[in-house]
């Protein structure tokens, strides 16, 4: 006797580019998830980052596929950021590799290993203001972002100064501070009175763009 079962195709790592010519994101053909719906903000993990618990996944990737020098893993997707603009060869190469982790398991254990020891900085609220900056953010910026494959970081508010930070794709776009200048700050100083500008932050290891961004 023999039983005929229903083939489950296998999903699919499929990848979109992005308005930075270095950076590529990739996410699965059925856009499910690839992090727990409590991931808010992504996880970045840079080729200049120290060596930590979780090196043992993201480590073989950078040994591999020598050009990359940023991996970012969202809710539902992964985005890449390369030395330099990457050939169609490179991109396949590397969503081949990213696409078995993601499918074994490996590379969201890694991730979570990566958000439990990274030391990143804690968006929380001290007032009624940041509170409805975040929300703002999350809502209405993230969102945005992530679909071109990068995120923000919220640094601080002060002196009616909000403080973020650019992180995967966002990191040396050629957008960037068009992004950063008119829709991020036009939206902030727009929905929120005590907003007055938006201040970009430069960690040590953003050496890939050159000039800082001035509002």
């Amino acid at each position: 006797m023999r039983f005929f079962g229903t083939i489950i195709p296998k999903r699919q790592l499929i990848r979109m580019a992005t308005p930075n010519p270095n950076c590529v994101r990739f996410q699965m053909d059925d856009h499910e998830p690839i992090l727990a719906d409590s991931f808010r903000n992504s996880i970045e993990v840079r080729k200049a980052d120290p060596p930590r618990e979780w090196s043992g996944v993201t480590q073989p990737i950078f040994d591999k596929h020598m050009g990359v020098r940023s991996l970012m893993l969202g809710k539902d997707f992964v985005s890449a950021c390369w030395d330099k603009a990457p050939d169609d060869a490179e991109q396949e190469d590397l969503g081949a590799s990213l696409q078995e982790l993601i499918l074994q398991g490996d590379l969201q254990k890694a991730w979570l290993e990566c958000f439990e020891t990274l030391e990143t900085p804690e968006e929380t609220a001290s007032d009624q203001v940041e509170e409805e900056i975040l929300r703002v953010i999350d809502e209405k910026v993230r969102p945005n972002l992530q679909l071109d494959g990068g995120d923000v970081e919220y640094r601080g508010f002060e002196n009616g100064i909000v403080k973020l930070r650019l992180v995967g794709a966002c990191i040396g776009c050629p957008s960037s501070t068009a992004t950063l200048r008119f829709s991020i700050k036009n939206l902030l100083t727009f929905l929120i009175d005590e907003v007055e500008d938006v201040e970009q932050v430069w960690d040590d290891a953003d050496v890939e763009v050159s000039e800082n961004w001035t509002g």
